[in-house]
């Protein structure tokens, strides 16, 4: 019976290795981009060592790493960016924009009434 944890080790460590080289860098250079030396690289990649947790977060922070992908193999090698909804969070603006300058309108008008009928009232002007 082959040992399961060896079997994970070995797939996650070419998963490093694959990722390493589809973003086009060297041993040396990814090291140095997760502060790391290049025989450190090189023992990740061949499942000599294992990736500690810290590691694995910067592979998320710097490289977008889909940290699914790298300990199962399932998705893609990089997160998703979130869908934006800007344009929609822009016309949901601009529509509640307007209903509160209609709304302004419609207090500065009952306002200026109110102003009206008050001075009219405390001048004896209005019956």
């Amino acid at each position: 019976m082959a040992d399961r944890s060896a079997e994970i080790v070995t797939e996650t460590a070419k998963r490093i290795k694959a990722f390493r080289e589809s973003e086009g860098l060297t041993q040396t250079k990814f090291g140095e981009m997760i502060n790391k030396d290049q025989s450190t690289i090189l023992r990740y990649e061949s499942g000599r060592l294992s990736i500690p947790i810290d590691v694995i977060i910067a592979l998320n922070r710097i490289f977008g790493m889909n940290l699914e992908w790298l300990l199962t193999g399932k998705g893609g090698s990089k997160d998703k960016p979130e869908k934006s909804n800007l344009v929609t969070d822009i016309k949901t603006l601009n529509e509640n924009n307007l209903i509160l300058m209609n709304e302004i309108k419609t207090l500065k008008i009952e306002f200026k009434k109110l102003h009206k009928e008050f001075f009219e009232f405390k001048h004896g002007l209005k019956k």
